[in-house]
């Protein structure tokens, strides 16, 4: 199906907005005439006006395979079409709308991670057409949640907030999924002054980093993890806030909490942790960055941090062991860390 302009401007306009989307996260559809459209599996919204990053599926064969409790939705691929169906295509075939939205706003998601999250939702989205929604695994297990919902809400809700994950925004027209966005994000204003999280960096000397193929990082954001005492507590007890972290940055906060005088230990542990993107060095108040460090690493850094600059002194809420596991177990998403850039 070809898309409208319009509807391609707007995806790439929100996915230059790295406050509500962060490289290949989060997913828009339009549905028309039996056919769903939408942004297909490790692709950027933000290159929607570029290439051909969306895929067209046959919608009631898609509905189909989620009341016969498949996961996989190859088979409603259209024909001469080879990208992979996001892993939320479930999502945009259950949400009865023609357009369907979902992304991931520092805001909200610094929202939905501490204990009191759904209080604050409320006071801040009362009297529109909004739902919180508990933590589910994307995919089958968040599509299944979803259904669940839209049996017992008539009319469908428009605003679904997804705690630890983000938001969905829906409704019968572009400019209105454009006005609900503008209302809700309104709602959750920009809450933290970064410019002034400009904490002094040590400067150590870059041979020892340069043989590892390590840079320090000199972004004062990323440094407030090791820094900032409350950002560093949070990294250390809650690595994992929501799902795209764990897929991107791994299940585990990368600390090296020893002396770096000796380069042959520090260079096994790198190697035993599969060279991470980046390595948070406490004692030396120090953050390195890879070199080969990927585009999606460093926005999902930049993500978190921005994240724990809003909720470092609330009681937060991670994803547990086992739900990272899951995560990491899906083909879906090994398909995005396989294609990540």
């Amino acid at each position: 199906m070809k898309l409208s302009k319009e509807f391609l401007a707007y995806c790439a306009e929100l996915g230059e907005d790295t406050m509500l989307v962060q490289g290949a996260g989060g997913n828009a559809s339009y549905k028309y005439n039996d056919v769903l459209t939408v942004k297909a599996s490790g692709t950027w919204l933000r290159d929607s006006l570029e290439q051909s990053n969306f895929v067209s599926l046959d919608l009631p064969k898609v509905i189909s395979a989620i009341d016969d409790g498949q996961a996989r939705f190859d088979a409603a691929v259209l024909p001469e079409q080879s990208l992979k169906p996001s892993i939320e295509t479930a999502m945009h075939a259950l949400i009865p709308y023609p357009y369907v939205f979902h992304l991931h706003p520092v805001e909200v998601i610094a929202s939905t991670v501490i204990a009191d999250g759904q209080n604050i939702c409320e006071q801040k989205l009362a009297e529109l057409p909004w739902v919180w929604l508990p933590y589910y695994r994307p995919g089958s297990m968040l599509a299944n949640a979803i259904n669940t919902v839209l049996e017992s809400n008539k009319p469908p809700p428009k605003i679904w907030i997804l705690t630890n994950h983000g938001i969905i925004i829906a409704d019968d027209t572009l400019e209105g999924v454009q006005q609900l966005l503008k209302t809700v994000m309104d709602r959750f204003p920009n809450t933290v002054e970064l410019s002034s999280m400009e904490y002094a960096t040590a400067q150590h000397s870059k041979h020892k980093w340069n043989e590892l193929g390590y840079e320090q990082s000199l972004d004062p954001l990323f440094n407030s993890l090791v820094a900032d005492p409350g950002c560093l507590d949070a990294t250390q007890k809650h690595w994992v806030l929501y799902p795209d972290h764990a897929v991107f940055l791994g299940r585990s906060a990368p600390i090296y909490d020893h002396s770096i005088d000796d380069l042959t230990t520090f260079k096994a542990w790198i190697e035993q942790n599969n060279h991470p993107p980046l390595i948070l060095l406490p004692k030396q108040d120090t953050i390195l960055i890879s070199k080969n460090a990927k585009q999606s690493e460093l926005l999902m850094l930049e993500c978190y941090c921005k994240i724990l600059a809003r909720v470092k002194n609330y009681q937060l809420i991670s994803l547990p062991t086992e739900e990272v596991d899951g995560i990491l177990g899906l083909e879906s998403e090994q398909f995005r860390i396989t294609i990540g850039r």
